[in-house]
């Protein structure tokens, strides 16, 4: 029993100093590319923007796009239209629960952004990181420019925007 404990206890000294090796290894690493590492922060912050500015430009050409005489206002937060005495759009639900989804969907893709960007110890894996951020980036950076740039020729030559 003693020869288990021992072991157990060796087991749990081995863990803790992998762990301090790749922490170390991961300080050099970043203190090696510490421009690199900034880059991708910056490339991270500028996807989840561009991700919601072409969605904010999409809605706002889709409603300039088709117009409807508005003959009262409605609410699409449901607590002000209780508080206020306003009456609830129908596809308020619809949308904040969409909303609320893509949310979710980047809080978890920032996560594992963070998680994997703290647990990079070689220069291979850092290579990968920088791949996928930069795949992400020409994406929703692609996407954001279309919209935009489509809103912009609009809006430049005249269309029905």
């Amino acid at each position: 029993m003693n020869e288990l404990i021992a072991l157990e206890a060796k087991r749990k000294q081995i863990g803790y100093e992998v762990r301090q090796q790749q922490r170390n290894e991961h300080n050099r690493l970043y203190s090696s590319h510490k421009a690199m590492f900034r880059l991708m922060d910056i490339a991270v912050v500028l996807i989840i923007i561009m991700n919601f500015g072409a969605v904010a430009l999409t809605n706002m050409m889709v409603v300039k796009q088709l117009p409807e005489v508005v003959e009262h206002l409605r609410e699409a937060n449901v607590a002000q239209a209780k508080m206020n005495d306003w009456e609830v759009h129908p596809e308020a639900a619809r949308t904040m629960i969409i909303f609320v989804k893509q949310a979710l969907i980047w809080a978890f893709i920032l996560f594992c952004y963070i998680y994997y960007r703290n647990r990079i110890w070689t220069e291979f894996q850092l290579g990968v990181m920088i791949s996928l951020v930069c795949f992400y980036f020409i994406i929703c950076g692609r996407d954001f420019f279309n919209n935009f740039g489509f809103f912009l020729g609009k809006l430049m030559f005249g269309g029905n925007i």
